[in-house]
C-alpha cells in the first residue's frame, strides 16, 4: 500500500468531488490550505474517487458504502470543465464514453454517410457503387475506407448543438446563419474574458479580430454552449467540411506532410 499526501501539493490539487462547482463556475472551492481555483489557471487538478470495498468499510474505512463515485452521470461535467485528470474507478466503456465532448456518436463519418446514401439513387455516386461489404475485419476496413472516401455533397456542414454541446453533420442549408467566431487574442482561463461571439454568416462573418474556429478544449466547449443558449441559438456552423472534417488551420499544417495520416478529431 502506497501512503501519499491528499490534497495541494505545489501546482497539484487532489479535490474531492464534492468540492468541484461543475459546469456552472469549474471552480473548486477552498478547503484548509487550499485557496480555491478555477480549472485551466495553471494548477493540475486530478478528482479521483474509490469504489473499493473493505467489508463493510467504504474506500476510507468509514461505515457503509462509497458516495460522491465518478460514474457515467457525474463525469460529463468534470471533463467539460476542463479537469485535467478525471480518474474513475472501476473504467466503463460507458464511462469512457461519458467523456468524450466533442462529435456526437456516429458523427461525423457515419452520419455523412448515412445522408449521402439516402441521395445516392443518382447513378455514378460513390454511395451507390460502393459494392457489397465484405464480412470480418476485412469488411469493417473496408466500411471504414469506403465513409472516408464517400463524397458528402449533401452532408459537408458540421455545427454545435445547444441541446448538448456535441458537434453534428448536417446538410447545409441557407437557414444555416450562425458562425462559431473564436477570439484571435488569449483569453483568461477564468472565462471572463469574451473568447466566443456568434457571427452572422448572411452578413459580415465573424466580427473583427474574431475567426471562424472549433473550440481547442473541452472548457472552450463548455463556453461557447453557454454563449448559445444565452442568446438562445438552437445550432451554429463549425469550420469543419467533409470529407476528412477536420479544421482549417489543420489542412495549412498539413502542406508538405501529405505522406502522414492525420487522425480525424
Amino acid at each position: 500500500m502506497h501512503v501519499h499526501r491528499k490534497g495541494p501539493i505545489c501546482s497539484w490539487d487532489e479535490p474531492k468531488l464534492p468540492e468541484f462547482t461543475g459546469p456552472t463556475n469549474c471552480t473548486v472551492a477552498p478547503h484548509r490550505s487550499r485557496p480555491g481555483s478555477a480549472t485551466e489557471d495553471g494548477t493540475l487538478i486530478r478528482i479521483v474517487s474509490c469504489e473499493l470495498q473493505y467489508g463493510p468499510l467504504n474506500c476510507d474505512f468509514a461505515w457503509g458504502t462509497n458516495h460522491d463515485v465518478l460514474d457515467d452521470v457525474a463525469l460529463p461535467g468534470v471533463t467539460a470543465c476542463g479537469v485535467n485528470m478525471p480518474s474513475p474507478d472501476m473504467l466503463t466503456p460507458q464511462r469512457m464514453e461519458s467523456m468524450v465532448w466533442s462529435w456526437a456518436p456516429g458523427h461525423p463519418h457515419e452520419a455523412a454517410a448515412a445522408l449521402q446514401v439516402q441521395g445516392s439513387a443518382v447513378l455514378g455516386t460513390p454511395a451507390a457503387n460502393a459494392g457489397p461489404i465484405r464480412g470480418g475485419k476485412e469488411g469493417q476496413v473496408q466500411k471504414m475506407h469506403q465513409m472516408r472516401q464517400i463524397s458528402t455533397a449533401q452532408a459537408e456542414c458540421s455545427q454545435m448543438s445547444a441541446a448538448d454541446g456535441r458537434w453534428y453533420v448536417a446538410q447545409c442549408t441557407p437557414q444555416q446563419r450562425w458562425l462559431t467566431c473564436r477570439s484571435s487574442a488569449v483569453a483568461p482561463a477564468d472565462g471572463s474574458g469574451p473568447l466566443w461571439q456568434l457571427g452572422d454568416a448572411a452578413a459580415d462573418g465573424c466580427p473583427p479580430d474574431y475567426t471562424h474556429d472549433m473550440p481547442h478544449t473541452a472548457k472552450e466547449n463548455l463556453r461557447l454552449l453557454q454563449l448559445l443558449r444565452q442568446q438562445n441559438v438552437s445550432m451554429a456552423l463549425l469550420p469543419l467540411h467533409g470529407p476528412h472534417f477536420w479544421p482549417d488551420w489543420l489542412d495549412s499544417r498539413r502542406q508538405g506532410h501529405a505522406h502522414q495520416p492525420v487522425a480525424n478529431i
